[in-house]
């Protein structure tokens, strides 16, 4: 820590890189800014540098512990006072002279001339007013002390002693409280009940034989730390001595009186009562203030009286919650979400579904919403005022990654400065994720608290719309946390001779029946002369968008399918079927083939190209094997491909389904 720091957050910057835990307290104030200080208290760098970037605030600094490197110590500081008579200063060197002085430490000076001196603890130690003398308040766990460069009415917290914290010598150590003590408490000399003697003695032998061997010079002072710790473990003076001679490794061993002496003075003069630190010993019950319920626990009567979960459209998206909807580029996904939220925002049926008529936030962050709104209008012959239930979001950046959330929470907030909301859309979650990873957990966690943050804070459904993967059959693309997270979850895809039918399939609605299905096509919609509004255009060229009709629930014709046929699959599906045309099976029996027969009449129909190096030929056959082990697992579990056993052996057969 440097004495030439000049700023309060040039300060708070160094102490948090030090490793203290900082917070901010009010500008000239020693008040903490925040009531649950401790739980905010930090030594993240970015989160200080942005606290106190506009310089204002005063430095809080936790008192309990420091963090070095990976490893967290604990901290005690000794909060000197000098008004209203005291000398805290003085009363320390008088506690210290016994014992050859103080180290040097990290210290800062008050603006009433007091000091705080930081150590280093081997144990974490409360908080207490005078307990060591007049004037000498301990600052440990829960409690702070004003940091420097802050200032008061008084004047600044400046560095007295600019160096890291030295450790607490021992002898001060066991004078200092533990985090229960009562304030104002020196000490209690009984023992706590409950403790038994033969279990104190063996943690007592443990303790002192795995000591290090002490030799003259410092024999006094490790005789008093050790003493201490075997008060604390529970053993009474009388067996310290005998336990501390036998055991204890000094060399030479101080003589019995001296001993004993020191002994006593570690019995008498340290804070905590004998058996503090003995499992069996029984505390007195600490009183603890009473704290508002957190968590509603309810009976089986209670969750029964409760409604039953509510749908914003019947069967396939609840009220509230998390909702994924997702396909591949140009299913018509956007075009969808458009016209359930603006049949949300009417008030009238979808897709032959009740919906619940409700205000929906439609954050569009690609592609042009005022064209598909427009076109909405035209199609449907209505005014913008028919749709003043739906309001749009259009091409302002919403980070789902940002800090602390804080793009969720501003949307949430300027949300809330209209009417209640039914639904947030948001369009899509790639851009809504800037730089991140789709398929890390960690970034897809994130979004998907914001969308509980958006659908707690509004009483609505957050609705992301997603892309699917390279493999569509593999569902949304990104990490799995998404569809575990999500209360419904919808697959747009298109199917048909033409692509031109497009289906909406609910692959999850987890209080709902999955496997809807609905077919919708896009009609597009002239929106007149593009010249209109652009001088610079073509007289001929015209503007235009897409809205969705025909929606209804799916009655697949013969011939139509909704499933996700690949090339491949056709391939594989193929090979099978030429094969068994021409495999003779007895009369009322079905064609079938073994697998390898299977494999070999789709690799004579898909023939490798020459390859001259004898790696890239291996690897080519590999990948060839590989698909179609992919494809017939897919062929059987769409029952497209039936298997059968016949004499021990697996054969294959077709199933008629189309």
């Amino acid at each position: 820590m440097s004495a030439a720091t000049s700023t309060r957050a040039s300060f708070a910057n160094e102490l948090a890189a030090e490793g203290f835990r900082v917070f901010r307290c009010r500008p000239r104030s020693k008040q903490p800014a925040a009531k649950r200080w401790p739980d905010v208290a930090t030594n993240n760098a970015d989160t200080v540098r942005e606290w106190f970037a506009d310089d204002s605030h005063n430095i809080g600094v936790y008192a309990g512990e420091r963090i070095v490197g990976s490893l967290t110590r604990h901290m005690v500081v000794l909060d000197l006072d000098t008004k209203g008579g005291k000398d805290g200063p003085a009363a320390l060197r008088a506690l210290a002279a016994p014992h050859g002085g103080l180290p040097d430490t990290f210290t800062i000076r008050t603006p009433s001339g007091g000091l705080h001196l930081y150590f280093h603890a081997s144990r974490a130690t409360g908080s207490n007013a005078g307990v060591l003398a007049p004037g000498i308040d301990v600052r440990g766990v829960g409690g702070y002390v004003v940091g420097p460069g802050s200032e008061v009415e008084g004047g600044t917290y400046t560095v007295a002693e600019a160096q890291r914290p030295a450790d607490c010598p021992a002898w001060l150590e066991a004078l200092l409280p533990h985090p229960w003590a009562k304030p104002g408490e020196r000490g209690t000399r009984a023992a706590l009940p409950g403790i038994d003697p033969e279990r104190a003695r063996v943690r007592a032998v443990e303790y002192l034989t795995a000591l290090d061997t002490v030799t003259e010079g410092g024999r006094n002072h490790a005789a008093f730390a050790a003493a201490a710790r075997v008060k604390d473990l529970g053993c009474d003076p009388d067996e310290c001595l005998a336990l501390m001679l036998e055991h204890w490794p000094c060399e030479p061993m101080l003589d019995a009186d001296e001993l004993q002496q020191t002994i006593a003075s570690a019995y008498l003069n340290g804070q905590n009562p004998q058996g503090a630190d003995a499992p069996e010993a029984q505390f007195e019950a600490v009183e603890v203030e009473p704290r508002k319920s957190r968590y509603k626990v309810a009976t089986v009567s209670d969750l029964l009286s409760q409604p039953r979960p509510a749908w914003l459209v019947r069967g396939l998206l609840p009220a509230r919650g998390l909702g994924v909807v997702y396909g591949a580029p140009g299913s018509g996904k956007s075009f969808l979400m458009l016209d359930l939220a603006a049949a949300i925002a009417r008030g009238i049926a979808w897709a032959g579904q009740r919906v619940r008529r409700g205000r929906v936030v439609y954050v569009g962050l690609e592609g042009a919403m005022r064209a598909r709104v427009e076109a909405y209008l035209q199609h449907h012959e209505l005014q913008a005022s028919h749709l003043s239930g739906l309001d749009i979001i259009e091409r302002q950046g919403v980070d789902l990654l940002a800090e602390r959330a804080q793009d969720a929470k501003d949307l949430v907030a300027d949300i809330k400065t209209g009417d209640p909301v039914s639904l947030v859309v948001v369009d899509t979650l790639n851009r809504a994720m800037p730089g991140g990873n789709e398929n890390a957990s960690e970034d897809m966690g994130k979004a998907i608290r914001c969308a509980g943050l958006i659908a707690s804070s509004l009483n609505c459904l957050c609705v992301f719309v997603h892309h699917s993967g390279k493999d569509s059959s593999a569902g949304a693309r990104g990490h799995s946390s998404l569809l575990g997270a999500a209360d419904a979850e919808l697959e747009i895809s298109r199917a048909g001779v033409d692509n031109s039918t497009r289906y909406l399939r609910a692959t999850k609605v987890k209080d709902g029946e999955d496997g809807a299905r609905f077919s919708f096509r896009l009609a597009t919609i002239d929106l007149g002369p593009t010249h209109a509004h652009d001088p610079d255009a073509d007289p001929l060229e015209r503007d235009s968008s897409c809205v969705v009709v025909d929606l209804q629930k799916a009655e697949l014709s013969p011939g139509t399918s909704s499933r996700k046929w690949t090339p491949l699959r056709r391939n594989v599906y193929g090979a099978l079927s030429s094969l068994l045309a021409n495999t003779f099976a007895e009369v009322g029996d079905v064609a079938t083939c073994s697998v390898t027969e299977w494999q070999n009449a789709y690799f004579e129909a898909t023939p490798l190209p020459d390859e001259d190096d004898p790696k890239a030929a291996r690897k080519a056959k590999d990948g060839r094997r590989k698909n179609f082990t992919d494809a017939r697992d897919w062929l059987v579990g769409e029952k497209l491909v039936a298997t059968v056993t016949k004499k021990g052996v697996t054969a294959y057969r077709l199933t008629g389904a189309s």
